[in-house]
């Protein structure tokens, strides 16, 4: 990849596969310097902001990790992967969730009602408003969308939990290993 990047260092694939390859090897410094070779190199690419984005925060620098991943939701406002990432991140990092995640999570479903990782993420939003009926009802909703969505399984098995509802909450979590 570095010989790549000698013949030309202006190739989109070799600082992408180079931030990922040092990404791998915790090195998340030099693979942040690589990626905004990249961004810069193909500004129009969602993906490569979303990645940014994901790269910073697990650095800890929230505020521009947002900034990224709404560059992503810019350069593709009907893409639900895009507005899912940006609420995932919120959820995540718990950065401002109520602004962010909500209404990202909620663009997400207005693209695509039925997809269920998009259903599933606006769940978490709910759990983590303590808003736990709207919760079940997106919940359902996923479930509905695909019966076989474990991540849906998982977070229903969590919602039991709050309601101290173990036998039911035992039945989702064991669905949720069976599907994953």
């Amino acid at each position: 990849l570095e010989e790549a990047l000698l013949l030309d260092p202006d190739s989109i694939a070799a600082n992408s596969f180079l931030s990922l390859y040092w990404q791998r090897k915790d090195r998340f410094g030099l693979a942040l310097v690589y990626l905004e070779v990249a961004a810069r190199l193909d500004p129009s690419n969602p993906a490569h902001q979303a990645e940014l984005g994901r790269l910073l925060a697990s650095l800890g620098n929230f505020p521009e990790a947002r900034q990224h991943y709404e560059n992503a939701t810019r350069l593709a406002p009907r893409d639900p992967t895009y507005w899912r990432s940006l609420a995932l991140f919120s959820i995540q990092s718990e950065f401002d969730v109520r602004q962010v995640a909500l209404q990202a999570a909620r663009q997400a479903v207005v693209l695509d009602p039925k997809y269920p990782a998009s259903l599933d993420t606006m769940a978490q939003v709910f759990l983590i408003l303590d808003d736990p009926l709207s919760a079940g009802r997106f919940l359902q909703r996923a479930l509905q969308s695909d019966p076989a969505y474990a991540p849906a399984h998982l977070h229903l098995g969590w919602l039991y939990l709050l309601r101290d509802e173990a036998v039911l909450a035992r039945q989702e979590l064991e669905l949720a290993q069976s599907f994953s």
